[in-house]
């Protein structure tokens, strides 16, 4: 968890509570992205049957800027082509 909340400060803090905030099909469709170690998380729900909502997506700054984003959310819009992803 402690991995997660330190990714999460680059931007906006997202503490132990935002992470453990239940939301529909949260823990279904969310995913932590690991090499040898933690780079990079998304948090996704169900916000209609045919809605993903992107909670938080982020990639550790030491990490940015290689294509890593974008290659998980190609893998991401791939695996959802029947829901709209916002």
């Amino acid at each position: 968890m402690s991995e997660l909340v330190e990714i999460s400060k680059q931007t906006r803090e997202w503490g132990e509570k935002e992470f453990l905030y239940e939301l529909p099909d949260k823990r279904k469709l969310s995913f932590t992205a690991w090499e040898s170690e933690l780079i990079g998380y998304a948090i996704l729900s169900r916000r209609w049957p045919d809605r993903i909502h992107i909670h938080q997506f982020m990639v550790k700054s030491t990490l940015q800027n290689k294509g890593l984003g974008s290659q998980v959310m190609r893998i991401l819009k791939d695996a959802h082509t029947n829901d709209l992803l916002h």
